[in-house]
């Protein structure tokens, strides 16, 4: 499997995590970074929250990258809001995921990935979206038997 490992990590959570299966399956990182860091966990849900309540996405970079010979994408984010932030999936749709494997991964306090993954299937359309996990401060998952569950599908 050649694949990409694409993420937004703000406490450096999903940074670890996004490492953590770079290591499992190889692959590059690139990072989507907003151009204003957004802070602590509450200034940063609060900021979250009045830009989806205004309709904004945050400015941000991202590193180009080729797709070409990638069969897997895995997308990392922490769930703000039940959702990927906003600019995550500004620079999903701007990408052309058409045959690929997409496996999302999150982080959050305690909710599930499994809200995010409607708006994750609209930005990603000709994606095909496998095995989401989400690694929870509350409820950890067994990382071994995602990575495994994955590897079975190869």
């Amino acid at each position: 499997m050649k694949s990409v490992i694409v993420y937004y990590s703000n406490s450096g959570k999903t940074k670890k995590l996004a490492e953590q299966i770079a290591e499992s399956f190889g692959g590059k990182l690139a990072a989507i970074e907003p151009k204003v860091p957004y802070g602590p966990y509450l200034p940063a849900v609060q900021r979250a929250g009045a830009e989806k309540r205004k309709g904004i996405i945050a400015e941000y970079t991202a590193p180009e990258i080729n797709l070409e010979g990638v069969d897997t994408i895995f997308v990392g984010f922490p769930i703000w809001y039940g959702q990927a932030p906003a600019f995550v999936l500004d620079y999903l749709k701007k990408q052309d995921f058409s045959g690929k494997t997409v496996i999302p991964f999150a982080t959050s306090a305690g909710s599930s990935i499994h809200g995010a993954i409607p708006l994750l299937q609209e930005a990603m359309p000709g994606a095909t979206i496998r095995c989401p996990m989400t690694q929870r401060v509350v409820f950890r998952i067994e990382y071994e038997k995602w990575v495994n569950n994955i590897k079975a599908l190869a």
